[in-house]
């Protein structure tokens, strides 16, 4: 019995081509989804992608875990802190950069329906890792102000009023008597 050589076509090709390429989306997707967040638990935004562009890994694992505290600092006896489902809100991003200091900042409003709470994200970042210039607090979450709530009012903590950050830290490192006392101490 004598074989048929086998014929490659360029349907093979292509087929084998696409199985290869849907491995390794699926193998980075895996690693994307498994790779834990090195700042603990996170509250992913959702639409973070769609208003803020060429963050770090780093700073949006930054931001996720500072949201997820910020929430859970907040969260009703009972309930839980989502690990997604929060949303910028429309028209509150806002990015810059300083070109003198190499850096880079940003804020915006993000919701969080599940939950009813909404807050004030501030971040910056560096590609300089070792930027004199940043600050000591590259992601700061605030409460808003009233007029800015959508949701019910509850009594909001955020990382000033829970004392977890001085909030003239930033500013009053470079006064010249911050921290001092009569003595000079």
């Amino acid at each position: 019995m004598r074989k048929e050589p086998i014929t490659i076509t360029p349907l093979h090709i292509g087929g084998v081509i696409m199985a290869v390429t849907f491995i390794i989306l699926l193998v980075f997707t895996l690693i994307e989804i498994f790779t834990p967040n090195p700042y603990g638990q996170g509250l992913r935004i959702d639409n973070l992608s769609e208003y803020v562009k060429n963050l770090p890994d780093d700073r949006k694992d930054a931001i996720f875990a500072s949201l997820y505290k910020a929430a859970e600092l907040n969260i009703a006896d009972g309930d839980k802190v989502p690990g997604s489902g929060a949303m910028i809100r429309t028209g509150s991003a806002k990015e810059n950069y300083n070109d003198a200091a190499y850096i880079y900042s940003g804020s915006f409003i993000v919701d969080i329906e599940e939950i009813s709470h909404s807050y004030q994200i501030q971040y910056e970042w560096s590609s300089e890792k070792e930027n004199p210039n940043l600050s000591g607090y590259q992601v700061v979450i605030t409460c808003l102000p009233k007029e800015l709530a959508i949701y019910d009012d509850f009594v909001c903590k955020d990382m000033f009023s829970a004392g977890d950050l001085d909030p003239y830290g930033v500013v009053a490192l470079h006064l010249p008597h911050y921290g001092k006392t009569e003595s000079g101490e």
